[in-house]
């Protein structure tokens, strides 16, 4: 649709695939809340109760049912649907585009300690068989001393350097024995843990169910900071529960004076056919009154929400009286549902209950349609894990800013509707005052699946996320990641937490797969720089019912990783095997709470018990079995040189023990190994450290650099010599991450016998050069050199001015980088200057699509800006069924704007509707004069202006044969109806881009009604040779030839036609001043006769003009009639090198390459098309001085049947011309288009 019908508001949909939007979503209406309810007056609920967990009794099996809750969500139904029709996506055509990405990190996030948390078979062992559940539902609290994971109904307490700090009976704190509220034939589930720096205690709070699905909910308040010391339990319950009333996965948040807890409240869950969703409730508990150990009777305020579901208390982090809710509301009563997220807030006193109040939602629009995530796949097995429904499970909000974590359906396939075929994080901050959600970030990659994350920030308000990661070639893993505060839309790098190494496939056991249904994230209080992780991993072989949890210490840190505390590691010193003589090992010892301000002292000592002449040395002391005091330095760390001797034994074991008086906590590192000899090889990994150009800007990557000796074992401690040179980059190493500089500096191999060194990109990519990292052994018995290096791409970019997002147009952009990986950046230029730009990562050999009308929203009259990190390939693809038209456009973009654009082409006969669609790029405002040049010699200058960043679009069929020196747009500016042939040269005071797009008004050109359009860039000037490598004289296509003279001289032609077997020529000529019609398909019309199967067309003049060949289809290509136009403007000389980003062999489609040679030697030609499934290559040969056809949906010279999307890339042993004509007679895709090959300048 075009004309006043194209203006239209952005509104609010803003892409969200890490969009750097200039604009603020706005807020939805809210929906209704309901009215409180009485407080709770039940006998029992209220009454505190306490417990100690270092006096309860061992695990008392058979007291506690093993109960299993299935999966519950609002609408069961779709719910199953929608994880079946994603199941089946990866037999539907590709996903239409990445609709995620991610930005370069800007920052280190690094793990400095890192643990084996609970599994399964480990509590079945150490509690009983009711422990045997699936999934773990991991939480995870930091206190100043401890961290605190609860997984089901068991909970453990771990120091900071990964160990069960409480021994008997057996390590774990049995849930179902902690409540005393939990009566016999109850089992606690569903925990959820928070620590309250503020009031310096933890809160924990679960569901208790018997095997009637009975419910009670259950609070518990520290009395202190130790979690093993007396906590003070109650019974919340806000209803009496019969039998098959499920208050599901209740989740904890807290302000200054208020704890809150939500639930699902399913009932008639005794039989599954007739378990429903009810409501959503929410309880108001007096914070205070719950730390003192008063009674909540009378106390309890209940709000319950009947539309709504998954409603999730945000845990606040700094000081606030106001608890927030937040919920997916795509998860809504389908009657009021939005594809956004709920924000509700709790105020009121919460010790009278008639003041508590619960705002309605205010709904904040995401940018993207949320789509429920697909299970996720694992290696070797077809079990499917399950990822939940998407609502949100973890939320923290620190001095106004709110984050949420949540999962969605990403990579959608190209049906409608669209189906996931991958599971995202979606990163949701949201500014609380006003509110307006201020990002929503997607993170993920094609063929991963990430699920079930958690949030939380530092201090200062960095956020980290943990969820889990697996696909069909990674095992359930934990990771994580984040975001540093001030950098919106970008994340840091992934850190993996526990590595799966095996598949988790519960079936056997009676299960069903599920995993979650949470992770946890904490910051650690004693140190607010800190955030804990902890979540869900399969690392089993031998028992793949056998759930396993990981926990990590996260911080962010611009230098590298920060040793953790009172962990002196490494522990073991070294490897067994992995150290020569005289080699030097260097351990550090962390101690928290220690800092320039706060020194302390530790005991060191050191026995050499291999009697091998083994040293160790600390604070200028030389360590002996007497523990000498040593200091720590002003960053808390002790560093402890630990030396072998000239000849070591073959076995040994040396000791060093620390001993923190202050604490009372010794640490140990000991080990027993066999000495290594001498380095015989160095290597250094990855070779090369990326492939070319595939980094973002501020990308780091770790290099490893390994000596080892005969027998290939690292050796570690011994000396190596790094240096860097280049072109930008950066890179440090050792543990106290020392810049490399090009003068070769000697660093220590750790003790697992290797050296990492980080190599980073810089703020700003060079175009071209290369970064060279040298390792050298220094060892004095050897002399070995090994380098890797990195080398920046030149981006490429491209430029649209023509797109449309309005009713019956699909538009999107498709992107090939044939030999490397990275992240385009898509800058998208609307009318009245509005922007925006988004980001998507491209993987070297394969298409990447770009979904426009899903990023904009509908009705944007839209240019764009590609660029690419290296050499690629950038084509739009509009297909288009209005009413009016129904069609299609395919167009490679252009690699920079121009002053001048000439289109020879046009009409403004009832037959035709043309445009121009012109892209200003810049930042200043531009003139553009409009130069047409009619058939009955009526030449009018119009001019416009356009705003800086911005895009307009002209009606060349409004307007006059008049002069206008300031025209508007789609009245004024163009020459008017009724003009059989018109052209037009553009030109400005500023590099622009201009197309030209032109529909067919359902007219016939003899064999049937056409109602598609054809769309072209402008010459950037004119030439006197001209050269079109498609064409065809059979039945049903219309070829002409459009010819503009624009000079003062007449211009002889002479029209060179090369078909498949030889070649004519034909002489004419075009007056000044003129244009002229040439009918391919007619000798009397300087053409040639009817039937030539393959025609090409070489244009030469004597004087400067502008050629240019449209075509008019009716024809059926075998799976019914096409009916479709398409136009070039020629190229003024042949090339050897050609790409295409968009190709399809689907049912329907029929796709072509036409390929001129014109030389007179045959052309060798060399296809390779990238596919979904790998590059096919095909050898063709075109004989000299002719025209061959490529049918691209054949297995002799094509890829075959059955694929999309397909990209291409055609080398030829001499220049030749190529162009994709495509023939479709698909409802989605109908129409014929028609493009050239790019050419870059330095190869692909």
């Amino acid at each position: 649709m075009r004309g006043d019908t194209r203006v239209g508001q952005l509104g609010r949909v803003i892409p969200g695939l890490l969009a750097a939007a200039l604009m603020t979503l706005p807020a939805l209406p809210a929906s209704a809340a309901t009215a409180p309810s009485t407080p709770s007056t039940r006998i029992g609920v209220g009454q505190p109760r306490t417990v100690n967990p270092r006096k309860l009794p061992k695990a008392k099996p058979g007291m506690h049912p093993r109960v299993r809750i299935p999966f519950l969500t609002r609408n069961a139904a779709a719910y199953r649907a929608a994880k079946s029709r994603a199941r089946s996506a990866s037999t539907l055509p590709r996903a239409a585009a990445p609709n995620t990405a991610a930005n370069p990190p800007v920052v280190g996030l690094f793990q400095s300690t890192g643990f084996a948390g609970s599994g399964m078979e480990e509590q079945v062992a150490a509690l009983g068989a009711d422990q045997g559940l699936e999934p773990p539902d991991t939480q995870l609290a930091a206190g100043p001393d401890t961290v605190v994971e609860t997984t089901n109904s068991a909970m453990s307490i771990w120091s900071k350097a990964g160990a069960r700090i409480w021994d008997p009976p057996t390590g774990i704190v049995d849930l179902n024995e902690f409540f005393p509220q939990i009566d016999p034939g109850y089992s606690f589930t569903d925990p959820s843990i928070l620590y309250d720096s503020r009031s310096q205690r933890f809160f924990l709070t679960g569901l208790a169910i018997d095997a009637s699905l009975r419910s009670k909910l259950l609070a518990a308040v520290s009395v202190s900071s130790d979690p093993l010391g007396t906590w003070i339990t109650y019974d919340v319950t806000p209803v009496v529960s019969s039998p098959g009333h499920l208050l599901d996965q209740p989740k904890l948040g807290t302000s200054d004076d208020k704890l809150v807890l939500a639930y699902d409240d399913f009932q008639g869950c005794g039989d599954p056919a007739t378990c429903h969703f009810v409501e959503d409730g929410v309880i108001i508990l007096p914070k205070l009154v719950m730390m003192a150990g008063g009674s909540l009777q009378g106390k309890e305020t209940l709000q319950a929400f009947s539309s709504s579901f998954g409603i999730l208390p945000v845990r606040s982090l700094s000081s606030t009286s106001t608890v927030y809710l937040v919920e997916n509301e795509n998860l809504d009563d389908p009657a009021i549902a939005a594809n956004a997220i709920g924000l509700r807030t709790v105020t009121g006193d919460p010790n009278a209950p008639a003041t508590i109040a619960v705002s309605a939602p205010t709904s904040l629009g995401l940018s993207r349609p949320w789509l429920q995530p697909p299970n996720a796949p694992q290696p070797v097995t077809d079990a499917m894990l399950q990822t939940g429904d998407g609502r949100i499970d973890s939320a923290t909000w620190r001095n106004g800013v709110l984050w949420a974590g949540l999962a969605d359906g990403c990579f959608p396939t190209a049906t409608n509707p669209p189906q996931p075929t991958g599971s995202c994080l979606l990163w949701i901050r949201v500014t609380t005052a006003g509110p307006a959600l201020t990002q929503d970030l997607e993170i993920g990659a094609s063929g991963e699946y990430l699920y079930y994350p958690a949030v939380a920030t530092d201090a200062a308000g960095n956020m980290v996320s943990a969820y889990t990661h697996s696909s069909s070639a990674t095992y359930p893993t934990v990771e994580a990641s984040g975001q540093l505060a001030g950098n919106p839309n970008t994340k840091a790098q992934t850190i993996t937490v526990g590595t799966g190494s095996a598949a988790y496939d519960s079936r056997i056991c009676g299960e069903v797969n599920r995993w979650g249904d949470y992770s946890g994230a904490a910051m650690d209080p004693a140190d607010p720089s800190v955030v804990w992780v902890a979540g869900e991993y399969a690392a089993n072989g031998n028992d793949t019912c056998d759930w396993r949890t990981a926990i990590g210490r996260l911080i962010y840190s611009p230098t590298g990783p920060v040793p953790p505390p009172y962990l002196f590691a490494p522990s073991p010193i070294a490897k067994s095997g992995s150290l020569g003589p005289n080699a030097t090992v260097t351990v550090s010892l962390g101690v928290r709470g220690a800092d320039s301000a706060n020194v302390r002292t530790v005991w060191l000592s050191f026995v050499a018990v291999s009697g091998g002449g083994g040293t160790a040395s600390a604070g200028g002391k030389s360590l002996n079995g007497t523990p000498q005091p040593v200091m720590t330095d002003a960053s808390g760390q002790i560093t402890i040189t630990y030396k072998t001797g000239a000849a070591p034994p073959a076995n040994g074991s040396d000791v060093i023990t620390a001993s923190d008086q202050a604490s009372g906590s010794d640490v140990t590192a000991t080990d027993a190994y066999s000495y290594a000899g001498c380095p015989t090889t160095l290597t250094v990994t990855p070779q090369p450290i990326g492939p070319r150009g595939s980094l973002p800007a501020r990308r780091s990557v770790a290099v490893t650099v390994t000596p080892a000796d005969g027998s290939s074992r690292p050796i570690a401690g011994t000396p190596v010599r790094l240096s860097i040179s280049g072109t930008g980059g950066s890179a440090y190493a050792g543990p106290l991450a020392v810049p490399l500089t090009s003068a070769p500096q000697t660093f220590n191999t750790d003790n697992t016998g290797r050296l990492v060194v980080t190599y980073a990109t810089p703020a700003s990519l060079p175009a071209g050069g290369t970064d060279t990292i040298t390792a050298r052994s220094d060892a004095s018995c050897t002399s070995l050199q090994a380098a890797t290096s990195y080398t920046y791409a030149v981006p490429t970019t491209f430029y649209f001015a023509e797109g449309f997002t309005g009713t019956g147009f699909d538009e999107s952009l498709s992107i090939l980088m044939p030999q490397q990986s990275g992240v385009a950046q898509l800058d998208f230029f609307m009318q009245n200057s509005l922007t925006f730009r988004t980001f998507a990562p491209v993987t070297a050999g394969f298409v990447t699509r770009v979904p426009v009308n899903r990023l904009l929203g509908a009705d944007q009259q839209v240019s764009a800006r590609v660029t690419l990190p290296g050499p690629g390939i950038a084509e739009r693809v509009m297909h288009f069924d209005n009413g009016t038209w129904h069609g299609s456009t395919d167009i490679v973009g252009v690699n920079q704007p121009r002053t001048e654009w000439d289109f020879a082409e046009g009409s403004t006969l009832s037959a035709f509707a043309e445009y121009l669609s012109i892209q200003n790029p810049n930042p200043s405002p531009v003139t553009v004069n409009l130069q047409y040049a009619t058939d009955a010699g009526a030449q009018p200058l119009k001019t416009l202006t356009m705003q800086p960043g911005s895009r307009t679009t002209v009606a060349v069929y409004a307007g006059d044969r008049n002069n206008n020196a300031d025209c508007d747009a789609l009245t004024t500016c163009g020459v008017g109806p009724g003009i059989v042939g018109v052209s037009v040269q553009v030109t400005a005071s500023a590099p622009i881009v201009a197309e030209r797009p032109m529909y067919v008004m359902n007219y016939s050109f003899g064999a049937g009604k056409i109602r598609d359009g054809h769309d072209a860039f402008g010459a950037n000037g004119v030439a006197k040779v001209w050269n079109f490598a498609e064409g065809t004289t059979l039945s049903g296509f219309n070829e002409y030839l459009s010819l503009q003279n624009p000079g003062p001289l007449d211009a002889a032609l002479t029209l060179t036609y090369f078909y498949d077997y030889g070649t004519k020529n034909v002489l004419m000529t075009v007056k000044a001043h003129t244009r002229e019609t040439v009918i391919v398909n007619d000798p009397a019309h300087h053409g040639l006769s009817a039937g030539y199967v393959g025609v090409s067309t070489q244009v030469t003049s004597d004087q400067p003009i502008v050629a240019e060949r449209p075509m008019y289809i009716y024809r059926d290509f075998g799976s019914g009639p096409v009916a479709g136009a398409h136009d070039v403007v020629g190229a003024t000389s042949p090339g050897q090198l050609f790409g295409f980003a968009e190709a399809s062999t689907l049912p329907g489609d029929n796709d072509y390459l036409s390929i001129e040679n014109p030389n007179a030697a045959a052309a060798t030609v060399a296809i390779t098309y990238y596919t979904d499934s790998g590059f096919v290559p095909v050898q063709v040969v075109v004989p000299a001085k002719t025209r061959h056809t490529v049918q691209i949906f054949s297995s002799t010279e094509g890829v075959g049947p059955n694929q999309h999307p397909i990209g291409i890339t055609v080398s030829s042993s001499v220049p030749v011309l190529v162009e994709k004509p495509t023939y479709s007679s698909n409802s989605a895709t109908y129409g014929a288009t028609d493009t050239m090959g790019y050419t870059p300048a330095g190869g692909f």
